[in-house]
């Protein structure tokens, strides 16, 4: 009897299914949910994912697979070299965000404390208790990124309006043009109607899919930019993995919280397909996150590349070029970005199980 195995190949529109794994479900948009998701309100996009998640493991990349599987078979038959996907080949990034909420200036002081000259994007809150001065007292103390944290949970029909009038408050308040947003609660509205102010005002970045606890919930641990209306914007999107809300939802205590972290990092490495962790830690919640805030302290120490969230998208916008961001004519950037040796291919030992070819 022949033992050799067999292959079957069932095609697919590949890049339709990776907008839909990234983006969510546009038939999903029609079904949302009227009960609040962790005990607070305010409509959050997992219902637009979680059709497509069921059955699957909390942790599958499936869009990065995908893609690594792709790039892999282009590497291997059409003789194309790989660049690293992340500076000197890393296997992996860490973002650190924090939403204000109005948090003490005092909470402001003790996370730049624990974080030390890690850099931190900051998302402020239209009624944020920093001025200019603090927020250049802020900017003395390590590396930080401004970003804005709509608020529009009492009159979600508003957003549009209100995001506009958020975007001048926060230019009178920071001087900067805003860059970079998550929603105050992961606010939502169908399917991605909210990146149409997002788009008209500029705003080229934003992390407005919570993950919570790791879960994979766009299958995916890479930025990408958003394609709506069948055309391909300029926004890039990228999932929070992580929240500090896994520490008041699920009650736990800083070893666990911790370990969710460097758990999520320790599958990167043995995935050997890099990812971009982002972790929101709200300044107000320090003294109940701590161990979380050693964590991505740790994982940078391990050799993660830290960034702010427009780092990481600068990055992956000018990768081809290999330049870095924040750097022109040559200057070295905040991180070391020039590539290194090539990674390991991704090998078919550990792949997932639906790529795992049948030994003979």
């Amino acid at each position: 009897m022949d033992n050799a195995a067999s292959i079957i190949f069932v095609g697919t529109d590949l890049a339709s299914d990776l907008v839909r794994y990234r983006q969510g479900d546009p038939e999903a948009a029609s079904k949302r949910p009227t009960e609040p998701m962790w005990g607070f309100a305010g409509e959050r996009p997992n219902y637009l994912f979680e059709g497509q998640l069921a059955g699957e493991g909390p942790r599958e990349r499936h869009a990065d697979w995908w893609c690594e599987v792709l790039a892999d078979a282009l590497a291997r038959l059409c003789g194309e070299t790989r660049l690293p996907m992340l500076p000197n080949g890393a296997q992996g990034a860490i973002v650190i965000t924090g939403d204000d909420d109005q948090a003490g200036l005092d909470r402001y002081r003790q996370q730049r404390d624990a974080l030390g000259s890690l850099p931190v994007t900051y998302f402020l809150h239209p009624l944020t208790r920093h001025t200019p001065g603090t927020l250049g007292e802020l900017k003395s103390r390590g590396p930080v990124e401004l970003g804005l944290h709509p608020d529009a949970l009492e009159e979600p029909h508003k957003y549009a309006s209100l995001f506009s009038e958020q975007a001048v408050w926060f230019k009178q308040l920071t001087g900067e043009d805003t860059r970079t947003v998550r929603n105050h609660g992961f606010l939502n509205d169908g399917y991605w109607e909210h990146a149409k102010p997002w788009n008209a005002h500029g705003v080229n970045g934003s992390s407005n899919l919570p993950g919570f606890d790791g879960r994979m919930l766009n299958g995916s641990l890479l930025p990408a930019k958003l394609l709506l209306d069948d055309k391909l914007t300029d926004h890039w999107s990228i999932l929070t993995a992580i929240g500090d809300g896994v520490v008041f939802v699920h009650g736990w205590d800083d070893h666990q919280s911790a370990d969710c972290i460097l758990g999520l990092a320790d599958d990167i490495r043995n995935s050997e397909v890099p990812g971009v962790i982002v972790v929101n830690l709200h300044p107000e919640n320090i003294d109940k996150t701590r161990g979380m805030h050693r964590a991505v302290c740790k994982l940078v120490e391990d050799g993660f590349v830290p960034w702010t969230l427009s780092e990481c998208f600068e990055w992956f916008e000018r990768r081809p070029e290999q330049h870095a961001p924040g750097s022109e004519q040559g200057e070295a950037g905040p991180e070391q970005r020039e590539p290194g040796p090539r990674p390991a291919l991704f090998r078919p030992s550990s792949w997932p199980s639906i790529f795992r070819r049948r030994s003979a």
